[in-house]
C-alpha cells in the first residue's frame, strides 16, 4: 500500500458552496473538547458554562462549527483534574442526543482514554459505555469508577475493546514518543490496532487558551508523528485538536478539522472518520478535493497509470467577523486535471522498502493545510526513475530521502 497525501496553497472559490464533486459535502469541526465533567470548563464560575449540553450551544454559535465533540477523560484522580465520574458518561451522551440537530449541527460525546504517564491519550468516539481502571471505591463515589474494566496503560487489550463496536473509532492526541506501548517506536505494526485508529492530531492545542475572538496562532504541531505513523503502515488522517479546557469551543482560531460526508447528522460525520474522510486545515474555509482516478480519500484502489486531479476553494459559508450571519463570495469554479503520471515515482520508493513504502506529497509552499493520502495498489511495477524539479516534494518517511517533481497541467 503506497499513502499519498498533499499539502495545497490554492485557494479558489466555487461555485457550489459546500458541495464536493456529486457524493460529499465540507463539514468543519473538532472532536477534542472537555467541561467541567472531566477538568474542563476551568472558567465555569464567571461563564456559566458547566456541562456539555451548555458547552455544545455555545459551540452552535461559534464561527464555522458544523459539528463538536466532547471527548471527557475516562477517569477521576481528583475534583476537576480530571474528576470524570462512571455517572457522567450517560449524561454526555443524553446531552449530546438533545443538543444533536440533523441539518445544521452534530453534537459528539465520547471519551479521552488514558493518562500521560502511562503511555499516552486517545480519542474515542462509538463507545457507549465507561472504559475505565479505577476500582471499588475512591474520591470517585463507592463503587467502580468504570462500565468496562481494562488497565491504564494496557493499549493491547484496549484497541481490542474498541473494536467490538462496528461504529467506534480512535484518534491518537498529542502523541509523544514511546506512546501506546511504543506503537510508533518499535512495536510493529499491527493490522487490527491499524484498523481501529483512524487519526492523528498534526496540531494540538492550545490546551489552556482562554481566547474567544478566533485569534490564537495555529497550535503545536505533531507532523513528525503523523509521517513516522504513516512509515510504519498505519492508515490515518490527520485531524486538529483544540483539546480545549476552558470555554471557548471553537473560538480560539480558525483551525478544524475538515469532514467530507454526505449529510450533516451524525450517522454520516461518524461514517467519514470510520473511512478516513478527513483533512486538517489552519483555514476555516479551506475545501480541497484530491483524487485519483475520481476516488477520494479513504479509498483503496488498485492502479498502474493515474491522473491525479484537484480542486481547492473556499467556502460560501465565509462569515462576517462582526456579524454572525452569511456573506457570498464571488461565485467561481476552477478544477484542474494534473494529469501526472505518478507511475515511475511509486516504482522508484518501491526498491526501497519491498513494495510497501509510503509515498507523501506536499506542497512545500503552504504550511497551514495537510490533505489525507488516498492509498494505492500498484500490481505492475515499472523500472525506476527519479523526479524532475519542481515544485512539490516526495518525502521518502522511511529512508528520510526527498524528491523535488512537479505536477504539471
Amino acid at each position: 500500500m503506497y499513502a499519498i497525501m498533499r499539502r495545497l496553497f490554492i485557494i479558489i472559490p466555487l461555485l457550489s458552496s459546500i458541495s464536493v464533486f456529486c457524493q460529499y459535502n465540507f463539514y468543519f469541526g473538532n472532536i477534542h473538547s472537555h467541561t467541567s465533567y472531566s477538568d474542563g470548563n476551568k472558567d465555569s464560575a464567571t461563564t456559566g458554562y458547566n456541562n456539555p449540553g451548555g458547552d455544545y450551544n455555545y459551540a452552535k454559535g461559534s464561527y464555522h462549527m458544523d459539528y463538536l465533540g466532547i471527548a471527557e477523560h475516562n477517569h477521576y484522580s481528583s475534583n476537576n483534574n480530571p474528576g470524570m465520574h462512571v455517572a457522567h458518561y450517560p449524561m454526555g451522551l443524553y446531552q449530546a442526543d438533545t443538543a444533536n440537530h440533523t441539518g445544521s449541527f452534530v453534537a459528539m460525546f465520547g471519551m479521552e482514554w488514558g493518562t500521560i504517564s502511562q503511555g499516552g491519550h486517545v480519542v474515542v468516539y462509538g463507545v457507549p459505555q465507561l472504559i475505565g481502571w479505577e476500582s471499588g471505591s475512591g474520591g470517585w463515589g463507592p463503587t467502580n469508577n468504570y462500565d468496562i474494566f481494562c488497565t491504564k496503560g494496557d493499549f493491547t487489550s484496549f484497541w481490542p475493546i474498541v473494536k467490538n463496536y462496528p461504529t467506534a473509532f480512535c484518534t491518537l492526541a498529542h502523541t509523544q514518543t514511546n506512546d501506546y506501548e511504543n506503537l510508533l517506536d518499535g512495536a510493529a505494526y499491527n493490522a487490527k490496532t491499524d484498523s481501529v485508529i483512524k487519526g492523528l492530531a498534526i496540531r494540538s492545542g492550545n490546551a489552556m487558551s482562554t481566547t474567544t475572538n478566533y485569534t490564537d496562532p495555529p497550535a503545536t504541531l505533531y507532523e513528525s508523528k503523523f509521517l513516522k505513523a504513516l512509515a510504519l503502515g498505519y492508515h490515518l488522517g490527520p485531524t486538529i485538536d483544540h483539546d480545549n479546557h476552558y470555554t471557548t469551543f471553537g473560538r480560539t482560531n480558525k483551525g478544524r478539522t475538515v469532514v467530507l460526508a454526505t449529510a450533516l447528522n451524525r450517522d454520516s460525520i461518524m461514517a467519514a472518520y470510520k473511512a478516513i474522510r478527513f483533512y486538517a486545515s489552519d483555514d476555516w474555509n479551506a475545501q480541497v478535493n484530491f483524487t485519483i482516478n475520481g476516488k477520494v480519500m479513504g479509498n483503496f484502489i488498485t492502479t498502474g497509470n493515474s491522473s491525479i486531479s484537484r480542486c481547492t476553494g473556499r467556502s460560501q459559508r465565509q462569515y462576517q467577523q462582526d456579524r454572525n450571519i452569511l456573506r457570498q463570495p464571488r461565485q467561481r469554479k476552477q478544477c484542474h486535471p494534473l494529469n501526472f503520471q505518478y507511475r515511475q515515482y511509486i516504482a522508484e520508493l518501491c526498491a526501497y522498502h519491498n513494495h510497501k513504502h509510503q509515498l507523501l506529497l506536499l506542497c512545500k509552499d503552504h504550511p497551514g493545510r495537510w490533505r489525507h493520502h488516498l492509498d494505492i495498489t500498484d500490481l505492475d511495477q515499472p523500472g525506476c526513475s527519479s523526479g524532475s524539479a519542481g515544485a512539490y516534494k516526495i518525502y521518502r518517511p522511511a529512508t528520510g530521502r526527498s524528491d523535488q517533481i512537479k505536477l504539471g497541467n
